[in-house]
């Protein structure tokens, strides 16, 4: 009997939440890829999409605001959608004057990223929190980058780096999962 349960342990079938941590390294590492064949493109792209992003937000605060019945919660929503959806618009019709906007978001997002992936791989075990920590470490290094060459490559930038953090951050995660305790890769 004990080793009827020794075999279903080391043949123990993965759980999902495993896999869908692969799924979603293997898609940041191909998404990142993606963007550093072609940095000029993804960085447009990018500031395509967060204008459409703007835009449904713009559309959810204008639904919010007709629900409220207070009339400062109305008027504050009402202008909040009417913003956003304006700077969709902007983005959307001049997706190279949003990159100055992108890059500046992407250098928040990098820095507040960067601390809460150095934060995590702190509180790993020595073992596990190596390819986080890096990763952490990594975004703090793009978001520098960024600062210390304003303005002169806002055409690229968002591209490149959200390519290279793509790549690195699915590389984490990839070895996060292989430390699963839900999996016996480590044996």
């Amino acid at each position: 009997m004990a080793n009827a349960a020794s075999h279903l342990h080391t043949t123990q079938i993965v759980r999902p939440a495993r896999w869908g941590m692969v799924v979603l390294a293997i898609l940041s590492i191909l998404g990142g890829i993606l963007f550093l064949s072609d940095v000029y493109f993804a960085s447009l792209v990018s500031a395509t999409f967060l204008g459409a992003i703007l835009m449904i937000d713009g559309v959810i605060f204008l639904v919010h605001a007709s629900r409220n019945t207070r009339w400062r919660e109305v008027i504050g929503h009402a202008i909040i959608g009417i913003l956003w959806i304006l700077a969709g618009v902007s983005m959307w019709i001049f997706p190279g004057a949003g990159l100055v906007s992108l890059t500046l978001l992407i250098t928040v997002l990098l820095i507040i990223s960067g601390f809460s992936r150095i934060s995590f791989a702190v509180s790993l075990q020595p073992a596990r929190r190596g390819w986080t920590l890096f990763s952490g470490i990594l975004s703090l290094f793009l978001a520098a980058l960024i600062i210390m060459h304003w303005p002169m490559s806002l055409i690229f930038i968002p591209g490149l780096f959200l390519g290279i953090d793509l790549i690195v951050y699915g590389i984490s995660l990839l070895s996060l999962a292989s430390f699963s305790p839900s999996t016996n890769m480590s044996r």
